[in-house]
């Protein structure tokens, strides 16, 4: 993961980029709460008002609030 980071970062400098591990209860807070824009994570998280999109067959999703 950490090229497609650096490949992003590349590609579109302008959009700060920040990684934050904390707990999935944290992270999904966070997420609601607009302090976080994208979570990338293991399994489901599941939550009616989040948009989810996996990313491969491994089970890792994105959530972006609605």
């Amino acid at each position: 993961m950490q090229t497609s980071l650096l490949d992003f970062k590349r590609q579109l400098p302008q959009i700060a980029l920040a990684t934050v591990e904390r707990s999935r209860t944290h992270l999904g807070a966070a997420l609601r709460n607009g302090v976080l824009d994208v979570l990338i994570v293991t399994g489901s998280q599941p939550s009616v008002d989040n948009k989810e999109m996996p990313l491969w067959s491994e089970r890792v999703l994105i959530a972006s609030p609605p």
